[in-house]
């Protein structure tokens, strides 16, 4: 199942009318909750509109489950409509941030990293873990302008997909190549790949996915914030074969928790401790560097010929590591530093 080409014309009618309504009258104790919501976006200077997903199940049931299960269809169409209503409240900031993202925090029930799997494709869900790892931001293409070479047709595309959509044909000349893209008129946001991982004492139980976040929730959260993540589960496959990998476009970031205030191992102030943690890291690296793998038995050995350390006690540095965010584990048995 796709999650985005298996909703009929009318239900896709019946939800973006559905959420205008939400917006239009959902009530809280004080007012009418999101249309005050959008109304304060230009004074705080927001382009997200942030929903309790409680309020659109209480709503309309039926379309909040749907939500669930093809956000791909229903997001789109929700920052469409939630741009509209602030186009009719401020024109010009409108224009100056040129769209609104509907994102939604709360949802019924959290999904533990450890059980993503192939039947959440295309679903959205919500996960909560630790910050291992972020990657440094980058601007993200989303609305591509190619020029023909031939007749100087300029040609608007929508870029969905991880790698670059050309043009099939110029739709003046019928020319099916040479295109150049006109960087200067084409629409960027910032994008960064968060890596997350469950918070699981036990170095054979850890769990780490990437997450996609996009424009404003970009560079929020840090290595070792404890976060909470609302998105759409996606699939990439590795080199054109049918093994896939899973991750998460983020919809909602919210951080539970920021790194200063987590307890972390206190082995800087053991140097013995610290001395052996290096010498396991060591290990780690020059193995990864080699083979680009580390299993866990083959680990295990080069640690005790090249160090004289038991099994058993390098399962506890090795434990001790993926903790402070040092080390994670892609798979379990399988071992990567986390820069």
């Amino acid at each position: 199942m796709s999650g985005d080409g298996d909703m009929k014309p009318e239900d896709r009618l019946k939800s973006e009318e559905t959420f205008t309504r939400f917006i239009e009258e959902y009530r809280d104790e004080k007012e009418v909750k999101y249309e005050q919501a959008i109304s304060e976006m230009v004074v705080k200077g927001l382009n997200s509109l942030i929903i309790d997903f409680a309020d659109l199940y209480a709503f309309d049931e039926d379309v909040a489950r749907s939500v669930l299960e093809y956000p791909l269809v229903h997001l789109p169409l929700f920052d469409v409509v939630a741009f509209s209503k602030l186009r009719m409240r401020d024109p010009m900031y409108a224009d100056q941030i040129r769209w609104v993202h509907v994102r939604f925090r709360g949802l019924p029930a959290e999904t533990p990293l450890s059980r993503i799997g192939a039947q959440h494709i295309s679903r959205l869900v919500m996960v909560t873990g630790v910050v291992i790892g972020a990657k440094a931001i980058k601007p993200r293409l989303i609305t591509s302008v190619f020029r023909c070479k031939s007749c100087g047709e300029k040609i608007l595309l929508d870029q969905t997909e991880q790698f670059l959509i050309l043009p099939m044909e110029c739709p003046s000349c019928g020319r099916k190549r040479g295109f150049d893209l006109i960087t200067e008129e084409s629409v960027y946001i910032d994008s960064q790949q968060l890596f997350v991982s469950e918070v699981i004492f036990s170095f054979i139980s850890l769990t780490e996915l990437c997450v996609e976040i996009f424009d404003d929730i970009v560079g929020t959260a840090e290595k070792r914030d404890r976060v909470i993540i609302t998105g759409i589960v996606g699939v990439r496959h590795l080199d054109k074969t049918v093994e896939a990998t899973l991750y998460i476009k983020g919809n909602y970031l919210e951080i539970e928790k920021k790194a200063e205030t987590f307890e972390l191992p206190s082995h800087t102030q053991v140097p013995g401790l610290q001395v052996e943690l290096k010498k396991i890291l060591g290990v780690i690296g020059e193995m990864e560097r080699i083979s680009g793998v580390v299993q866990d038995e083959d680990l295990f050995t080069a640690i005790l010929e090249d160090h004289g350390i038991a099994k058993s006690e390098a399962a506890r540095l090795i434990g001790v590591l993926i903790r402070d965010g040092a080390i994670f584990s892609p798979r379990p048995g399988y071992y990567k530093k986390t820069m």
